[in-house]
């Protein structure tokens, strides 16, 4: 090697290849690489009709044939026939139209663009400029999306809405069109990021309770609609399990029993209570807050942020 040969790869690095995206140019389907394997191979008989018993045969003979169609069965008059139906008449239960459908959502007005990542694009690139080889466009574009951690998603509003925009978390870089989505949104997912939670064991509830609701999509006992905590109880499970639907659509899903083992059950529940205390020096941090104030917290000081 000359001295300017030398001198021109002294500046080159060598460069980290994603060894199993670059195995993926192959493009081979999964039975290809496989070893082949001995092949078994099944040849069905010629099968011939069986032919009846000579007994049977005999015995059969002299019979009369069936009735045909038009003949009625035995034990049934025509006065128990159903009337045809006429002309424009259908028989049986009318039909749910299958033409209604529920109305489509609206589309948001957000433009999605799948980007793949620098470092393993050029590594790709590097392969085919070595290998010399042409491959098909969408075979490299599936290349890059079927792998997760090989591309990068970007959403940008639509030029036709200047005046919406996207509401990203800091946390986890979820993105919304709306403020209430990403308050739900940090409710469920982020609660600890700001507050510590710790169980506590408390005496059973008293009072006189006569029934006791329950959740008809998880089977959780929710209270007595009687009881103080009942309202707290109700917001708890629809923030924890059922975000996805509205409020007062998951009040339609609540049963009210009158069971005694159920209120029994209840109370011995009710002794386990999770208390939240908030992080960062806030004002009142030593302090156990239940979680309507918590929530309340969040909503004012962390949502805006």
């Amino acid at each position: 090697m000359s001295e300017s040969s030398k001198d021109s790869h002294a500046g080159l690095r060598p460069v980290k290849v994603d060894e199993d995206l670059i195995l993926e140019l192959n493009f081979e389907p999964a039975w290809a690489r496989k070893p082949p394997q001995q092949a078994h191979y099944y040849v069905e008989e010629e099968r011939r009709p069986r032919r009846m018993p000579r007994e049977r045969r005999e015995k059969g003979r002299g019979r009369g044939r069936p009735p045909g169609r038009g003949a009625p069965a035995p034990g049934r008059g025509r006065e128990e026939r159903r009337p045809r139906p006429g002309p424009g008449e259908r028989r049986g239960p009318p039909r749910p139209d299958r033409r209604e459908r529920p109305p489509q959502p609206e589309a948001a007005p957000v433009q999605v663009r799948f980007l793949p990542d620098q470092k393993r694009l050029h590594a790709v690139v590097r392969k085919i400029h070595a290998t010399g080889r042409a491959y098909p466009l969408m075979d490299l574009a599936w290349l890059f999306l079927s792998k997760p951690a090989t591309c990068y998603v970007r959403l940008e509003m639509d030029n036709a809405h200047p005046q919406e925009a996207l509401v990203v978390c800091r946390h986890c870089g979820m993105a919304a069109t709306d403020r209430e989505t990403m308050a739900a949104h940090l409710l469920e997912e982020h609660v600890d990021a700001y507050c510590d939670s710790e169980e506590t064991i408390q005496d059973a509830p008293t009072g006189h309770f006569v029934c006791v609701a329950r959740c008809g999509l998880s089977g959780e006992l929710l209270g007595p609609p009687n009881h103080h905590s009942y309202m707290e109880r109700i917001r708890e499970v629809h923030r924890r399990r059922f975000a996805h639907m509205s409020f007062a659509e998951y009040q339609q899903h609540i049963e009210t029993l009158r069971d005694e083992s159920l209120i029994e059950q209840w109370k011995e529940d009710a002794r386990k209570q999770t208390v939240y205390r908030l992080r960062n020096g806030e004002a009142g941090a030593d302090q156990s807050l239940p979680w309507s104030e918590v929530e309340a917290y969040m909503l004012r000081e962390a949502a805006p942020a």
